[in-house]
């Protein structure tokens, strides 16, 4: 007796899951991701969360108008949105890659050309959410990457706003 489920079709000693082998080495491979997970989480939420607010002081010792999306809210660890005044964020990303990998937008809106509904849900306008990237931060990074990142990004911040206003004034 065939069973069907999710587009799959198997045999009816599956009881309706997915038919077919499971891995042994992925089945293992995950047990022991978990457990180092588990074991390191709050280690390296600590971490993530130092390596987050030193990136942040050194933006915001650089460009103090930079804010924080959803600051006093409960957040990731490793996880920061932030909001560049009058900055195309677009223009940002690719003044700074391939050194710093950042994004644009939400994650869940990731390679979308329009603003971010959650950005926009957060209160931003779309001028802000346009003027917004998200960077993260976890066990590999380093606290020494993590102030050249945030030297780089805040220089090439201000280098954009510095041609826009001489661009402005040009014309």
């Amino acid at each position: 007796m065939a069973v069907y489920r999710a587009n799959f079709w198997g045999g009816g000693q599956e009881r309706g899951l997915r038919s077919g082998t499971v891995a042994p080495h992925l089945c293992v491979s995950l047990g022991a991701a978990s457990a180092i997970a588990s074991r390191d989480f709050a280690v390296d939420a600590k971490s993530a969360a130092q390596l987050r607010e030193r990136f942040l002081d050194i933006i915001r010792s650089w460009l103090p108008d930079v804010r924080v999306n959803g600051e006093h809210s409960p957040r990731l660890p490793g996880n920061l949105s932030l909001t560049f005044p009058g900055i195309d964020a677009d223009h940002l990303v690719g003044t700074v890659q391939p050194d710093i990998a950042i994004s644009t937008n939400a994650a869940c809106n990731g390679g979308v050309l329009r603003p971010s509904h959650v950005l926009l849900a957060l209160g931003l306008s779309e001028a802000d959410a346009a003027s917004t990237i998200r960077i993260g931060f976890g066990r590999f990074n380093t606290p020494t990457e993590t102030e050249a990142a945030a030297e780089r990004l805040a220089a090439a911040a201000i280098q954009i706003r510095r041609r826009e206003s001489w661009d402005n004034i040009a014309a």
